[in-house]
């Protein structure tokens, strides 16, 4: 009795102890956490364009890096940064200056060597070891880069690539500024978004992305003088990252130029390119898909391959009803162009 006692006074210490003294405890060590918003990446605000003088003059940023090759999820390096460019651009001057480095990509993983010899080969064609132009001077690189787009202390500023290209380009700043000792203040924002912006602030209207997308596709300047680096021009290869900038930025050009007005000047597009270029007529731009669609269905496409008379016999035959076959297919029809091979067996 006497050990059961003093068992029970030993527990009811115990249990008294422990509830007065880590209340205070826990108020003394564990800090107060208050209400604090979740991380959130740096947006770009909203573009001061009071009028259309602001837009002509505002001045934009167009990246592009190009990698040796893409690496698998499961390996730390994803990409290997070799050719970094950036191009300073305004509607209104058109280029007003640019930014070329390659840097060196680093060592190759083990057992991708011959990915990134391949991947190499089909696009850029830069070496993927031994190339004399590579630039391990990473804080170097970096700090000019800044420099160029004018990045001031605490702030972002934004550059633009394709949606296609975004994370790659976005992976590669961050990589080269950890390799700098920096932290990367370069928010990297889509190109189709911001002539989207600019078409409809003139417009009143939202162009298709779509649309916009396949106005940057285009292959009329690759080989067009002073669009890409020196040595790519001397090697005659066509995939450059400068190029590609310069190229969005003569495709901004051409088809905002009717738009808003502005001049076409040799800082805008390549000399020759204004009787080649083609223009985008802003009326056929600034549709809905549904009257986009329903305008094109109405228009008469005659493709190489298919006669005028072929496709008129075809609707008459047809009573004057809308075919279900796509623009340019007639069916039972024999093409008046022989073809080769096994397009010469396909019954139509």
């Amino acid at each position: 009795m006497k050990y059961g006692e003093m068992a029970q006074k030993w527990k009811e210490d115990h249990s008294s102890a422990c509830e007065s003294e880590p209340k205070q405890t826990l108020k003394s060590t564990m800090p107060v956490v208050k209400n604090v918003p979740d991380a959130v990446e740096p947006q770009v605000t909203a573009m001061p364009w009071p009028n259309n003088q602001a837009v002509l003059g505002n001045i934009v940023y167009i990246i592009e890096v190009f990698s040796l090759g893409e690496m698998p999820p499961a390996c730390g390096q994803r990409f290997l940064p070799c050719e970094i460019a950036c191009v300073k651009y305004c509607l209104q001057d058109g280029i007003l200056g640019e930014f070329h480095c390659f840097p060196d990509p680093g060592e190759i993983p083990c057992g991708f060597r011959y990915h990134c010899q391949a991947g190499s080969e089909a696009s850029h064609k830069i070496p993927v070891s031994g190339f004399e132009l590579a630039d391990d001077n990473y804080h170097k690189i970096f700090k000019n880069l800044c420099e160029f787009v004018g990045i001031s202390s605490g702030s972002f500023v934004p550059v633009y690539c394709k949606k296609e290209d975004w994370y790659r380009v976005n992976w590669c700043l961050n990589w080269l500024a950890r390799k700098a000792g920096r932290i990367c203040r370069l928010l990297v924002c889509e190109l189709e978004d911001l002539v989207v912006k600019v078409y409809k602030y003139r417009l009143k209207e939202e162009p298709s992305v779509t649309l916009v997308r396949s106005m940057l596709e285009v292959f009329q300047w690759d080989y067009t003088r002073n669009t890409r680096c020196k040595w790519h021009e001397e090697n005659d290869i066509v995939d450059c990252a400068l190029a590609v900038c310069k190229k969005y930025t003569y495709c901004v050009s051409e088809a905002l130029a009717p738009i808003y007005g502005f001049p076409l000047t040799p800082a805008h597009i390549p000399e020759w390119g204004e009787k080649c270029g083609t223009i985008i007529n802003p009326k056929v731009v600034v549709m809905d898909a549904g009257r986009f669609m329903k305008s094109k269905s109405l228009n008469t496409v005659e493709d190489k391959g298919f006669s005028s008379a072929g496709l008129n016999a075809e609707a008459s035959a047809a009573g004057g009803e809308q075919s279900l076959f796509p623009s340019g297919v007639i069916p039972g029809v024999l093409s008046a162009v022989r073809g080769r091979g096994i397009t010469r067996r396909i019954p139509f």
